[in-house]
């Protein structure tokens, strides 16, 4: 079996609980391919809980098998990583790799970047570096 390797569209089942539920996993979505440091882009989906969500994107349970209800992307999640730490934590099962988005639906999440007041400036700045052409 060949080793998983960070790409755009992957998504990511992380670890990422609280206090009161340290094992509870969210949905992560690769947003860009590693840049030339190594580099990716990624952006948390939560279930949809009150108004105060991020309403810039949401997602139905029906756009990856892990999402069993309406969830949103939490653009203030928007987090850069190690591509090569996401290896290392995939291959010692801390990660979960599962099935790639549907470019449609990740073409979405990415407009959302810009669009949403909520996301960090260096994650929008990341963002538009790595995927401008």
């Amino acid at each position: 079996m060949s080793a998983w390797v960070p790409q755009r569209g992957g998504t990511l089942l992380i670890t990422s609980g609280t206090n009161q539920d340290p094992d509870k996993k969210h949905l992560f979505i690769i947003c860009t391919n590693p840049d030339k440091n190594g580099q990716v882009l990624l952006v948390s989906i939560c279930s949809r809980q009150d108004k105060y969500d991020d309403k810039t994107c949401t997602l139905g349970p029906s756009v990856h098998a892990f999402l069993n209800r309406k969830s949103y992307v939490s653009y203030r999640h928007a987090r850069i990583e190690s591509a090569s730490d996401l290896q290392k934590r995939v291959a010692n099962g801390t990660i979960e790799p599962l099935t790639n988005l549907k470019d449609t639906i990740l073409e979405e999440i990415c407009v959302g970047f810009a669009k949403s007041d909520k996301t960090p400036r260096k994650c929008q700045i990341f963002y538009d570096k790595n995927t401008s052409s």
